[in-house]
């Protein structure tokens, strides 16, 4: 059951699956977490040049389908967006690994 927000309280926030069937949803995921890599590293400069020259496949299609590839695997792999009023305004990008006792 969803409320109205009050005057001073934010809209609900909704963490929910990326939708593989709209190629516009994963486009706005890989272009924000390429700005996220530029704005975080600061070796980088926020600099896409200097990005690909560290990192060859940094680009929106490679990355594109490295993402989908991902999206294959959801055991393992997940791609999720935060959605306000219908919005995407944000997301979350993780993996899970087991490793062997010892």
């Amino acid at each position: 059951m969803q409320h109205e927000p009050r005057p001073n309280e934010a809209p609900s926030c909704v963490l929910r699956d990326l939708r593989v069937d709209s190629p516009g949803e994963l486009d706005l995921v890989v272009k924000r977490s390429m700005q996220t890599v530029l704005d975080t590293i600061p070796e980088l400069g926020g600099s896409e040049q200097r990005a690909r020259e560290l990192m060859p496949n940094f680009e929106v299609a490679a990355m594109r389908e490295m993402y989908a590839r991902d999206l294959q695997r959801p055991n393992t792999h997940r791609l999720l967006v935060a959605e306000v009023q219908g919005v995407v305004v944000g997301h979350v990008i993780y993996f899970l690994r087991a490793h062997e006792p010892g």
